[in-house]
């Protein structure tokens, strides 16, 4: 059984946006209401499957969450929903439609985590990118860099890399 753990990322909704992170990029130009519903369709790739998607696909994920917010030094680091297992840790960018221009930001996230939360740094990283519609060279970008790729449809979270598809560890 896979204990789900949420934070309540609406309660973010009022913070000041720092357009140099990752999290906060994807937000720009967002009016409240579409931050709620973006926060919505993140919360249901947590609920809706994203532990039984990476189980499909051999890892036992013991707990997810909709996401993570440190600030340490003055300095912010944000993931969108994580998925742990015993040895390996799936941090994800979520968005509505995947642009291949926005994953080179996420890519300098994912080496960064273990500086962030150090209490994985026993366990491999790996990133993967959450969607509802992806561009073509997008998709076949990230398969290539080591990503997952998960599409979210009624609900409902799928990963659509191959089957030999291995991730790659970024940490």
């Amino acid at each position: 059984m896979v204990a789900r753990v949420l934070i309540d990322d609406a309660a973010l909704a009022g913070r000041k946006a720092d357009a140099r992170t990752h999290a906060n990029r994807r937000l720009e130009g967002a009016t409240r209401d579409g931050l709620l519903e973006f926060w919505e369709l993140e919360d249901a790739l947590v609920r809706g499957g994203l532990a039984d998607a990476l189980e499909a696909r051999g890892m036992e994920v013991q707990w997810t969450c909709g996401g993570w917010h440190v600030e340490r030094d003055g300095k912010v680091f944000e993931t969108g929903p994580v998925a742990v297992t015993g040895n390996e840790v799936v941090a994800v960018s979520f968005e509505t439609t995947m642009r291949l221009e926005w994953i080179p930001s996420f890519l300098t996230v994912l080496p960064e985590l273990l500086d962030w939360l150090p209490t994985y740094r026993d366990r491999k990283i790996h990133g993967a990118l959450a969607y509802l519609d992806c561009e073509d060279d997008a998709r076949r970008y990230a398969e290539r860099v080591g990503l997952f790729l998960i599409r979210v449809v009624d609900g409902r979270a799928r990963i659509e890399n191959g089957p030999g598809f291995k991730p790659r560890s970024f940490g």
